[in-house]
């Protein structure tokens, strides 16, 4: 049966989406507004043409450089993210989604006026996380999607959040049902610890066992040496510092590292 990874990425078997970390925007505390926007189009059409040219499948935009975080964005961080976006739709030929760290509204309201395909984000479970309590919001954020006429944009739920813990534990199992039935998910992610941190396969085989038909997608910590390994579990890989110069998530892409991972990739979906 076809899933939403089939209706994004077409017959790409277990696809791979790259993460295109956005420069500092404006609002947050590291923008330079010497460079101005123009220079943040530019550093992620740079990444994104390495990307597409080593033969990745999808790209996942997020203002992971917008230290320190907070729950709940100010206004101008969508409306900056869109516009970067828009300005790199002429570079970009795969299909893209988005993330708004702490904001899934604004997520979804960058992926539906770019033609995004897919929001990432956390809607179940309450975390104690550096920003303070984070208390979801599934029920508002999708009859939110509905309400913009968003029904196209998938949801990619984290059922753990790298920079929070659960309030309560809860099995993968639970929240893997959870993500599903109570926010309707798409597809679930199961993640690392932080960026970088590899995700566990004992978890991913664990989702996979209550996720039926919904797709499983591996983040965080995925590189050439498990990326084999990690396959066998997920339906799709989202990867993004690990292919960076030094491994640092907020350096540039290494085109040395992109191009030995998707030979990697290649030879794990034989």
């Amino acid at each position: 049966m076809a899933t939403i990874l089939n209706k994004i990425f077409g017959d790409v078997k277990k696809p791979v989406i790259a993460m295109v970390h956005i420069r500092p925007l404006p609002g947050s505390y590291n923008y330079d507004p010497d460079k101005g926007l123009d220079w943040i189009v530019e550093e992620a059409a740079t990444d994104i043409e390495i990307y597409q040219k080593a033969g990745f499948d999808g790209l996942l935009f997020c203002n992971e450089s917008d230290m320190p975080f907070q729950i709940g964005v100010e206004h101008i961080t969508p409306v900056a993210m869109a516009s970067v976006i828009k300005d790199l739709k002429g570079v970009m030929k795969i299909p893209f989604g988005t993330d708004v760290i702490m904001d899934n509204k604004a997520a979804i309201s960058v992926a539906a006026v770019t033609g995004g395909k897919f929001v990432r984000g956390i809607f179940t479970n309450a975390y104690v996380s550096e920003m303070g309590i984070l208390d979801t919001d599934g029920a508002g954020d999708i009859m939110y999607k509905k309400h913009i006429h968003g029904d196209d944009v998938a949801l990619f739920a984290r059922i753990s959040q790298g920079i929070a813990s659960p309030m309560v534990d809860r099995s993968v199992k639970m929240l893997t049902y959870g993500a599903i039935w109570s926010a309707l998910a798409d597809a679930v992610v199961v993640t690392g610890l932080a960026p970088g941190d590899t995700v566990s396969t004992e978890l991913l085989r664990e989702a996979k066992e209550v996720a039926g038909e919904i797709p499983i997608v591996a983040s965080n910590g995925i590189d050439y040496d498990n990326v084999t390994s990690i396959m066998e579990y997920a339906d799709a890989v989202i990867i993004g510092t690990r292919l960076k110069v030094d491994g640092v998530t907020l350096k540039p892409v290494s085109v040395e590292k992109a191009e030995r991972f998707m030979d990697a990739v290649a030879k794990a979906r034989k």
